[in-house]
């Protein structure tokens, strides 16, 4: 496929689904596509490790970029490959090496982010951060992220110009009026509160917070909203079975034996 796309024989959605031989058809597609994305790092890796002069004979040019994009960011490929899949995992280390010392260089924390802007992904939902409440206040992670720079929304949709606060005590994000969809429109270095958990922080979909100093204390906690509102809902409030609310008391356990954040 990616032979016949540097031929011009066509896109690479149509070569894959229009031929009969290709039975796992979204298994290929996404090694063509991501293997095209990834074309720039992947010269880099290879050549970091003196890639071609080893196994020029071996293989296609088409056939490694495949099968090292695999063996580096994809994990498509559950079986197979022979003695050239063997051949090119002699590299593994050297590469994976490699791509570490690269994303030192350029601050970047993803895979993702080495790539030119124009070919990330397009993050489908906001950035959420979760305040860790054992060691600090919502207000003070805001207090924080302003002196750095960022910009705090107090109302959610967007007005024409954007407000600068640092009191979140009567912030319109608080509205239950909001739509995820609005969260999606924060341009980057700004950041609101999430109208349904207090401690929860929304920033831009492209925001990369993986290295930042208050993750690496574990001040802030990168956690999808989902994760977040069982515990705020038991924590805040519970309808009573006569229609009223009440304030919980006591304590809660959560016992689930999947990992991720049970400390705080």
């Amino acid at each position: 496929v990616m032979d016949q796309m540097k031929k011009h024989k066509g896109g690479v959605k149509n070569l894959v689904y229009s031929d009969e031989r290709i039975t796992h058809k979204k298994s290929v597609f996404a090694l063509v596509t991501e293997s095209n994305r990834y074309k720039e790092i992947l010269d880099h890796l290879m050549d970091s490790v003196r890639f071609w002069p080893q196994v020029n004979n071996l293989m296609g040019k088409s056939l490694a970029y495949v099968m090292v994009w695999d063996m580096i960011f994809g994990k498509v490929l559950k079986s197979g490959g022979g003695k050239i899949k063997k051949k090119i995992e002699e590299f593994k280390l050297g590469m994976n090496t490699s791509l570490a010392r690269l994303k030192i260089q350029r601050g970047v924390a993803r895979n993702e982010d080495l790539l030119p802007r124009h070919l990330r992904r397009v993050s489908m939902f906001p950035r959420y951060v979760r305040v860790n409440l054992l060691k600090t206040t919502a207000q003070k992670i805001i207090d924080h992220l302003i002196l750095e720079g960022y910009t705090y929304i107090t109302s959610i949709p967007l007005p024409s110009s954007v407000v600068l606060s640092g009191d979140s005590s009567n912030d319109a994000t608080s509205s239950s009026s909001v739509a995820a969809k609005d969260y999606m429109k924060i341009p980057l270095k700004h950041f609101c509160r999430d109208a349904d958990v207090p401690d929860l922080l929304v920033f831009a979909p492209d925001t990369d917070l993986h290295a930042h100093p208050l993750v690496q204390s574990g001040d802030i906690i990168l956690q999808d909203k989902a994760s977040c509102l069982p515990a705020a809902v038991l924590m805040e409030s519970v309808p009573s079975s006569f229609g009223s609310v009440i304030k919980v008391q006591g304590d809660i356990i959560d016992a689930c034996s999947a990992p991720g954040n049970k400390t705080s």
